[in-house]
This record gives structure tokens, sequence and C-alpha cells, in this order.
């Protein structure tokens, strides 16, 4: 019997500058994304085309600097758009406000959308709308 090859598993690792909005506590550790070999061949152009256009700019501007990737997730049509973004300034989890800690009005509202007899998408989406208004 031949001899069983190693393979990789992972195949690279990046540093997330931030996530936003601010996931609730309870949030799982971590979250995979599955798609196929068509949609990463997609996500692999799109990256590398915003990628020519970052190089375009003068690197040295503290701008250009801040300019920066941002990939998109919509859980509710199972997409992800990939588009330029600002870093701005970096969070550290500590730092990060989570949905626990929201404004007493804010609670009131989330817990409103909860009580409605909204189908569980729509109120996926009011609760993620509601959870822009963190700082």
């Amino acid at each position: 019997m031949p001899r069983q090859i190693p393979t990789k598993t992972t195949f690279g690792t990046i540093k997330i500058h931030n996530i936003g909005p601010a996931l609730p506590a309870n949030t799982p550790r971590a979250i995979n994304l599955f798609f196929s070999f068509e949609e990463g061949l997609k996500l692999q152009i799109g990256i590398q085309q915003l990628l020519l256009k970052l190089n375009g700019y003068n690197r040295n501007s503290k701008e250009a600097k801040q300019q920066g990737i941002c990939l998109c997730a919509y859980t509710d049509n199972h997409s992800l758009t990939i588009n330029e973004g600002r870093l701005g300034q970096r969070k550290s989890a500590n730092e990060a406000r989570p949905i626990d800690d929201l404004d007493e009005k804010l609670r009131e509202y989330i817990e409103e959308i909860e009580a409605t007899s909204l189908a569980q998408n729509t109120k996926d989406k009011y609760i993620l709308h509601a959870s822009n208004f963190i700082n």
C-alpha cells in the first residue's frame, strides 16, 4: 500500500481588523461559510480586483493606509459581498460594545419585535437593523 501523503487542512489565516455590528455574547466562536468551487473562484477574482484598486492608491498617505477590504455576509440570502472599506480605529474585544449592553430603549425595541408574530427571517433583519444604532 502506498504511503499516505500528508495534506494541508488550512490554507492560510488572516487577522480581522474589526467586526461590526457587535456580536452578542452567546455568538459561536467560529462560523463556517461553505461555497462551491465556482463561487470560490468568484471570491478570489473579486478580492484580486479590489486589491489591485487598493494598490493604485498612494500607500504613503494616511487615507490610503486606512482603506481595506470589507467582506459582508448576508445571512438572509446566503451571499457574501466584497467591498472597499475604511478600517478606522481598531477596537479590542473589551472595547467593543456588545448587544447585551444596549440602552434600555433599544432593548425594549428588540423585545417588542421578539413579541410580535414576525417570521424568524424578518425578525433577524429588524434586530440587525436595531443593532446598527450601537456606537
